[in-house]
């Protein structure tokens, strides 16, 4: 039972940082959404592609949603396994009843 609370306690920790990268995810991607500046996308316009400054590739922002994408499926697999042994726990508490 020790290792379920644990396990549950860490969860709800991780649920909190998840939060915090859902909302450092639409700051990133609103961020994108006003600087990200692609050649590809000024030669589909017909505009000559200037030498464009490295910020206008936003790699922070895009850095962000990456590695908060890998974080959330780390947090679904941590859910799964806190879920799994809840449900073991409970039954075994019913069987002993």
């Amino acid at each position: 039972m020790h290792r379920v609370r644990l396990l549950a306690h860490v969860t709800l920790v991780f649920s909190l940082v998840a939060f915090l990268l859902t909302i450092g995810d639409y700051l990133a991607l609103h961020d994108i959404n006003h600087d990200y500046v692609s050649a590809a996308v000024l030669r589909s316009l017909d505009a000559a592609p200037p030498v464009l400054p490295a910020w206008t590739a936003t790699p922070g922002e895009w850095a962000m949603v990456s590695g908060s994408l890998f974080f959330r499926a780390g947090f679904l697999l941590l859910n799964v396994m806190t879920l799994a042994l809840c449900a073991r726990a409970l039954k075994r508490l019913r069987a002993a009843a």
